[in-house]
């Protein structure tokens, strides 16, 4: 357990030296977080504008005229270009724009929500994060315990490892029929020197080494056929 704590607290760091160079670098991460002016309270907007608003928003005219405090026949008239009112007018065009600077906060959060993610995923596969180190990385922003993670990971990599050597005896119990065994896993960046040496290699049912063969892994254990007709 201390040294997957370890292994998880030099994982953080890695990825935090290489997020932070990310975002110093990333064009799209300083427009996504570039402070942005709210629209002036004074600016001037259509009717149709605010009646575009209302409807974007879901907002009825009925609602407006009830939370106004103007009579619904007069705001109706007034929208519908008739007899405008210019005390309408203001109210309607002030709350409009509160409408659109709402909106466009939460555009702005979802944006610097979405970069923030697409530049961790970079600092991660940067940093050669393996895929299941990388479900305990919340823990570098305080979100999660360390520890409880730890466990929940070291607890899913014993019954992952259990699991695979368990149906292999069944196969071939005590190795009597001298099946042989392979590691399978991905070959890329990620791919530790460990686990390539180990993937060259066949073993007997006895000889099959624990998997995962560490944090991180992401070998199985397949039949080897590869000298059968």
């Amino acid at each position: 357990m201390k040294e997957l704590r370890h292994t998880l607290e030099a994982y953080r760091l890695s990825c935090f030296a290489v997020f932070e160079k990310l975002k110093s670098e990333s064009q799209e991460y300083r427009e996504a977080f570039a402070e942005r002016p709210a629209t002036a309270p004074s600016e001037t907007i259509t009717l149709d504008d605010i009646r575009k608003v209302f409807h974007d928003c879901g907002y009825s005219v009925k609602q407006f005229a009830l939370e106004s405090g103007f009579s619904h026949s007069a705001v109706t008239t007034h929208f519908r270009g008739k007899n405008l009112s210019p005390t309408i007018q203001q109210a309607a065009q002030k709350l409009a724009l509160q409408f659109r600077n709402t909106e466009l906060r939460e555009q702005q959060a979802e944006k610097k929500l979405e970069v923030l993610l697409d530049l961790q995923c970079k600092a991660e596969e940067l940093a050669g994060v393996p895929p299941t180190a990388a479900e305990v990385l919340p823990i570098w922003e305080g979100e999660l315990q360390p520890m409880t993670i730890a466990a929940q990971v070291v607890n899913r990599f014993r019954q992952a490892g259990a699991i695979d050597l368990h149906q292999i005896r069944m196969i071939d119990p005590e190795g009597s029929y001298g099946t042989r065994w392979k590691l399978h896993g991905p070959m890329d960046k990620l791919t530790c020197a460990e686990c390539r040496e180990l993937m060259e290699r066949a073993f007997t049912s006895k000889e099959i080494p624990g998997v995962p063969v560490h944090p991180g892994c992401r070998c199985t254990i397949l039949l080897d056929i590869s000298d059968l007709e």
